[in-house]
């Protein structure tokens, strides 16, 4: 055999080689590849699965951004009529995003009131009442059974003033009122609602928006009906005859109190005729509302016929006063210095009230129930501020003694939930 023939056969067995050594390669890769798909199968659906749920996750979200809104019966007259009370508000604080796009599409009017949740609120209340074809009374009071052993101290304070008050079943509220003149109109003066005045928001806190025009909307649709001299209803729907107890608690010094009392007669016109009047309260016939002062207000020798004042428990057990009022009021202070025959600061046993389960004395209570029977005896209620509120089970312990063993007839209350369930 040539040289040359020799190399043609050695590349041609060189090219069978490599031919041979391509088709083992392909055929270890092909194999590598189906042990791998069929080994790792499971993950791999797993993982198309995640990516398809990540992308509805996106889609959908873009698509509730973009029809940001109610959804289709949300809370409109679909909502079962029985909802109200804390049920209602849960059901409200749950929904609230949709609320507040709904309010500002337009459906409500006028300036922001307090701030945007009690605005929501209000034009979820009056939303369902129209949609409902209901009042405002029974979306908010169906169902709620009436405390009235409670008083909402210092009222305004709450995220939903007055209303707050309604959903819990309190029929006593209080709000602190500070006479903003404007100088160039009387007309234009306000009863701003607060605690302070360096805090103080008159235009979106004040008397006639917080609590006489709420008032004046509920009362007038309940009453629409009624015919003069007919019995009114008030502000609770399963206890219509149930008043409601607003104390206006005088925060300006002297003759500032006496230009706010004007300005009061002014903005409760309207409510007028809900007033309780001295002579209803002599034949023990409430009307809806009863309005009562207290705090730093004028002394006058006449008060309208519809105006009643607390008065210091202590003062009427002395006869010092003699007055007609619904319910008068003491600090539980200054009933312990009456007690420990005023020598005694009152602020010390307070102190120790508020740092251990601590009760009253048996002579306190002695003392204190006197006064308290005395009180009775001349048809006032009594309430008792000023009371400690912490430790809580030591403020659930002094509730349940005034109320079964001292025989108040309000608790101070600054915690509404509580007050329901203790």
């Amino acid at each position: 055999m040539s040289n040359s023939e020799n190399d043609k056969t050695i590349e041609v067995s060189d090219r069978l080689v490599s031919s041979d050594d391509s088709t083992k390669s392909n055929y270890f890769s092909n194999s590598s590849f189906e042990y791998y798909l069929n080994k790792h199968k499971n993950k791999l659906y797993f993982l198309i699965l995640a990516c398809l749920s990540i992308f509805a996750i996106i889609f959908f979200s873009i698509e509730a951004i973009s029809n940001k809104g109610f959804k289709k019966n949300q809370f409109d007259q679909n909502i079962p009529i029985q909802m109200s009370g804390l049920r209602l508000l849960d059901y409200f604080e749950n929904n609230i995003q949709s609320v507040d796009a709904e309010n500002k599409h337009g459906n409500i009017n006028g300036n922001l009131l307090h701030n945007s949740y009690y605005d929501n609120f209000r034009f979820f209340v009056n939303a369902l009442s129209e949609k409902s074809c209901i009042t405002q009374s029974e979306v908010l009071t169906r169902d709620v059974s009436v405390l009235n052993y409670a008083h909402s101290h210092n009222d305004y304070w709450r995220t939903l003033p007055l209303y707050d008050a309604l959903l819990h079943g309190i029929n006593s509220v209080e709000a602190d009122i500070w006479l903003i003149k404007d100088g160039k109109k009387s007309d234009n003066n306000i009863l701003a609602v607060g605690h302070n005045d360096l805090y103080l928001k008159p235009e979106q806190k004040n008397l006639k928006s917080l609590y006489i025009n709420p008032l004046l909307d509920i009362l007038e649709q309940i009453n629409i009906a009624e015919e003069e001299g007919e019995k009114l209803h008030g502000v609770f729907f399963d206890e219509p005859e149930m008043p409601l107890i607003l104390y206006i608690d005088f925060k300006n010094h002297g003759p500032l109190n006496l230009d706010a009392y004007e300005e009061l007669l002014k903005q409760l016109k309207p409510l007028e005729k809900y007033l309780t009047t001295k002579k209803d309260f002599q034949k023990r016939q409430f009307k809806p509302l009863i309005i009562e002062l207290t705090g730093d207000y004028p002394i006058l020798s006449t008060y309208a016929d519809y105006i009643f004042l607390d008065s210091s428990l202590i003062k009427v057990y002395k006869r010092e006063v003699t007055l007609q009022a619904p319910i008068i009021s003491e600090s539980l202070n200054n009933l312990l210095r009456f007690c420990n025959g005023d020598a005694t600061d009152g602020t010390i046993a307070l102190k120790l009230l508020s740092k251990k389960a601590f009760s009253l004395s048996d002579d306190e209570i002695i003392c204190i129930s006197e006064v308290i029977n005395q009180a009775h005896e001349k048809n006032y209620k009594v309430r008792i501020w000023g009371v400690p509120q912490f430790p809580i089970y030591n403020r659930n312990h002094l509730w349940k003694q005034q109320l079964n063993v001292l025989g108040v007839d309000y608790l101070n209350v600054d915690d509404l939930d509580a007050v329901t369930t203790f």
